[in-house]
């Protein structure tokens, strides 16, 4: 797989394993995408340590991934003909915690009230009826 192999390039190689057991999961497992879920094949304190301990180049996955949308969009518009849109969407996901970074006081329009939680800023770009995730902002 193509994708896979470039991303793998910007972990190191003993995380590597981990963070594939976690990409496939959460696309293969038809049931709830937790750790739980995937603990029959890894330990679950070694996959916690891989999404909250190991450093993830965030900066780089995500140029990788943009790259990626940006050769998709591209070939899907010349095919098509069609125009891209971006899309913007404004949520908030109340949260109960306290000591859960960046929590604020946020209207919530879904719920008509102010609520606690993170005020996250959601792009997503749309080309004929494929749409596809861009970048968030919490």
């Amino acid at each position: 797989m193509p994708i896979l192999q470039q991303i793998q390039n910007h972990f190191q190689v003993y995380v590597w394993k981990h963070v594939l057991s976690i990409l496939l999961g959460l696309m293969l497992l038809p049931q709830a995408k937790t750790l739980t879920a995937l603990k029959y094949r890894e330990s679950l304190p070694t996959l916690s340590r891989t999404l909250n301990v190991y450093e993830w180049p965030l900066d780089e996955l995500r140029a990788v991934r943009r790259a990626q949308i940006k050769r998709a969009l591209k070939r899907l518009r010349q095919k098509r003909g069609r125009p891209h849109f971006l899309i913007l969407d404004d949520t908030v996901v109340p949260k109960r915690g306290k000591k859960l970074p960046a929590l604020g006081f946020h209207f919530s329009p879904s719920e008509d009230r102010v609520v606690h939680g993170w005020d996250w800023v959601f792009a997503a770009v749309r080309v004929g009826s494929l749409v596809v995730p861009w970048d968030w902002r919490g």
